[in-house]
């Protein structure tokens, strides 16, 4: 049975367009690649010199388990939309049990062929049973998982309907928003003249603070100015002050010396 796998090779890691085969355990790789592993070890039992009887056997990248054999298979691959997904999903899962159930009756055909053959390829019949009894199980699991996708389409279609609803109330709000956009863009421009009126004033303003700081700095070296000269006729104040004051102790020792000349005059008279 075919698992379910995603769009790359787990050996090469690149798109499985083409040239894909289904390992035993289910899981798809390139053909190229499972033959050139298969090479690989061979070449590596012929260096090692081993000469059993067992052939060496490549294993699954994924699960691990032996891969003696591969199976062609021819698949398709395509992107789904968004609003398609689980349509698409739905009708994968049934072409994928369409093909499980064909494969089933070939193999239970199979299966009543191999009864009939010897006792030396009883081995072979053994190994096929296991895979028949996971191919059933897995079938049922097909089943189960259609189920759940149909539920998850009616899902995603009740989800487109509740967006498109959405998507009418989105326009309406887009259209209400348009209107006020519109009376917003009126009110800017009466706002863009106010504001162009105001930067006039602000100018005129301007000009003003600049006249009557020029005005203020011209005051205030006047007023420097008269603090010096102040400060000037203090300073000569001071001095003329200071030679008042040595005038008149000069003064009154003349005239305590004219004192006491009168009186050794006076006294030179008796």
């Amino acid at each position: 049975r075919i698992k379910r796998m995603t769009d790359k090779c787990p050996i090469c890691f690149e798109e499985l367009h083409n040239d894909i085969g289904a390992m035993p355990c289910g899981h798809c790789v390139h053909k190229r690649c499972w033959k050139e592993i298969t090479a690989r070890l061979n070449e590596e039992e012929t260096s090692s010199g081993d000469d059993s009887d067992n052939s060496p056997c490549p294993k699954c990248p994924i699960c691990k388990r032996n891969a003696k054999s591969l199976t062609s298979i021819f698949l398709t691959f395509q992107k789904a939309n968004n609003n398609n997904n689980s349509a698409d999903q739905t009708s994968a899962a049934e072409q994928a049990v369409a093909n499980l159930t064909t494969r089933n009756l070939h193999l239970q055909k199979r299966l009543r062929d191999l009864k009939s053959l010897s006792k030396d390829q009883s081995d072979l019949l053994f190994r096929i049973l296991p895979l028949h009894e996971d191919l059933e199980e897995k079938f049922l699991r097909l089943q189960k998982e259609k189920k759940q996708l149909q539920h998850q389409l009616q899902h995603t279609l009740d989800e487109k309907q509740l967006l498109h609803n959405s998507k009418t109330n989105i326009y309406a709000q887009l259209s209400s928003l348009q209107k006020q956009k519109e009376d917003l863009e009126v009110k800017l421009q009466d706002s863009n003249d106010e504001i162009m009126d105001l930067h006039d004033i602000w100018n005129t303003l301007d000009v003003r603070l600049l006249r009557a700081k020029q005005k203020r700095r011209e005051v205030k070296l006047e007023l420097k100015r008269k603090l010096r000269e102040e400060k000037e006729q203090r300073g000569k104040l001071i001095l003329a002050r200071d030679e008042l004051f040595h005038s008149r102790m000069e003064k009154e020792q003349l005239e305590m010396q004219m004192r006491e000349s009168r009186r050794e005059a006076l006294r030179l008279k008796k």
